[in-house]
Parts: structure tokens; C-alpha cells; sequence
């Protein structure tokens, strides 16, 4: 008796072990998955390097109060069609962006759709979703400093998606399967300490 105890307490450990072992690579391929969607789930389209060197116009902005030189970029945009604008600005300089309508550029009074103004040396970013297909403008505009700066366009990708949702698929399958065996085998070991090694 004392050795079938014995035999029970090390299988039981075992047990434990492998299912520990089990959830903590279904929290490996968790992570994985979530990590795929974050990195790859937008795909670069387009990618300037420029400087304010020399500048398209400039602007007035009535949330800074000021007049500031500015560059825009042109990119047509479907309806409902989202798009991550992302400038990298250089540690001296103070760069903004903003997302408007090219057909109001001539105007000179346009709708401010979207923009993001984080500060000195601090890189700029939004995601927006458009409500109508049309050539909209990105503005790139100087608060201070005129060095080179990075501007990239992304639209979302589906590969990254894909592959997330891969991960966090396999994931859950074999961690509820592995929980459900997991129930089974514990069941199991708990009617054989308290009825003996008996076959249900």
C-alpha cells in the first residue's frame, strides 16, 4: 500500500508538471498571437524624407495661435478606409501633423479632421477611418527647427492578422482541450486515492 502511494503521489506531480509545462506554452503562443497583431498589422505604403529646409505654404493654426510653414502630402483615400499617419521628428525640432481635404487647401479655411501635436523631439501619430472616398492632404508643419523628418503612411494588413489570429487560435484549442483532460485525469486520480486502483 505504501508503495502504491507512492506511485500515486509521483504521477500526480507528474501530472501537474505537464500541465503547468502545457498552459504556460499556450501563454507563449497568447502572446505570440497578440504580438503578431501589434507589429504587423499595419502595412507601410508610402514613406517621405524631407526637411523644412524649404516649405509648400504657411498656416495658420488657431489651437497654437500661430502661423507655422508646412508641407502636405497627397493621398487618395477610399471610403472607410483607414489610414495610420506616423512622423518621426528629430530630437531638436517641433513637429505637427494633420489630416484635411486637398480641395480645401486653395480656400485656405479647411476642416481640421484629425491631427496630433505631442511636442518638442516627440514623434506624431493617428489612425482615422474617412468617411468618403476623396484626395485628402497630410500636413506636415514646423513649430520650431526645420531638420529632417520622417513621415510614413500605413494602411491596416491582413497578414498580421492572419498570423495573430493563428497563434491565438492554436492557443485556446490546446489549452481548453488541455483543461478538459486535465478535469478527467484529476477525477481519475481522485477515485483512485479514495476507492483503490479500480477500473470505472
Amino acid at each position: 500500500m505504501a508503495f502504491e502511494k507512492i506511485i500515486m503521489k509521483i504521477r500526480n506531480r507528474l501530472h501537474k508538471k505537464i500541465f503547468l509545462l502545457i498552459s504556460l506554452f499556450c501563454v507563449v503562443l497568447l502572446l505570440l498571437g497578440v504580438l503578431s497583431i501589434s507589429l504587423h498589422s499595419w502595412e507601410i505604403i508610402t514613406e517621405y524624407r524631407d526637411d523644412f529646409e524649404t516649405y509648400d505654404m504657411v498656416i495658420y493654426w488657431p489651437y497654437l495661435g500661430k502661423w507655422t510653414p508646412a508641407k502636405h502630402y497627397s493621398i487618395e483615400i477610399a471610403s472607410e478606409e483607414t489610414i495610420k499617419v506616423n512622423l518621426k521628428v528629430p530630437p531638436t525640432a517641433d513637429y505637427d501633423i494633420a489630416l484635411i481635404y486637398e480641395s480645401e487647401l486653395e480656400k485656405g479655411i479647411f476642416t481640421l479632421l484629425i491631427y496630433s501635436s505631442n511636442g518638442p523631439g516627440v514623434d506624431e501619430e493617428f489612425i482615422y477611418t474617412v468617411s468618403r472616398s476623396a484626395i485628402y492632404a497630410i500636413l506636415v508643419y514646423s513649430i520650431q527647427g526645420t531638420n529632417t523628418y520622417t513621415l510614413q503612411i500605413s494602411k491596416p494588413s491582413i497578414l498580421g492578422w492572419v498570423a495573430g489570429g493563428a497563434f491565438l487560435g492554436i492557443a485556446m484549442i490546446i489549452l481548453v482541450d488541455t483543461w478538459i483532460l486535465n478535469a478527467r485525469i484529476s477525477r481519475k486520480i481522485l477515485k483512485e486515492e479514495l476507492f483503490g486502483n479500480t477500473t470505472y
